[in-house]
């Protein structure tokens, strides 16, 4: 199994405006994925069954942050050209799986992960609070399939990133 770690452009993260915002449950950031993102050609791919997965760095939190919620919505199901394998993502910090862990890259749709739409405990396993500055990371994992098969697809990740030092990022 080969991992393949890509720092996403600009373009893909998107700081939603008050209006933005309001219309997507309160969320700040958007980021998207699409399978270009994915099936880079200078990844390294395996030639075993274990598959690949793909590491999409995107936006730092502020040194002092809290992520109450995190969300996403497969918008156009991701397809890889053999047929035969899955596709699935990871969404967090530190700990990629943290908010949403296993989520289904190949059915279109929306996924609430681990902090779900509700308050959380501030505290669980800093999950979603930190005093040091992280990177927001989103994990792409295929089962036997290389990365360079994903041929279709597109990701929105919506996150609810509040600052506590009053900087935004």
């Amino acid at each position: 199994m080969a991992d393949n770690a890509h720092t996403l452009s600009n373009a893909n993260a998107h700081r939603l405006s008050y209006e933005e915002s309001i219309a997507n449950g309160g969320a700040t950031w958007r980021i998207r994925v699409g399978y270009e993102d994915v099936n880079g050609t200078n990844y390294t791919n395996s030639n075993d069954s274990d598959g690949d997965t793909v590491t999409l760095t995107s936006i730092s939190t502020p040194a002092d942050y809290l992520v109450p919620e995190v969300w996403a919505v497969v918008t156009t199901a991701f397809t890889e050209s053999s047929g035969d394998g899955t596709l699935t993502f990871d969404v967090g910090t530190g700990t990629v799986d943290a908010f949403i862990d296993g989520a289904d890259a190949e059915t279109a749709g929306p996924y609430i992960g681990a902090l779900g739409a509700l308050p959380v405990d501030a505290t669980a396993a800093g999950k979603d609070k930190g005093t040091t500055s992280v990177s927001i990371k989103i994990k792409m994992i295929t089962n036997t399939n290389k990365p360079s098969e994903i041929n279709a697809g597109e990701l929105d990740v919506y996150i609810r990133l509040i600052d506590l030092s009053g900087t935004a990022p």
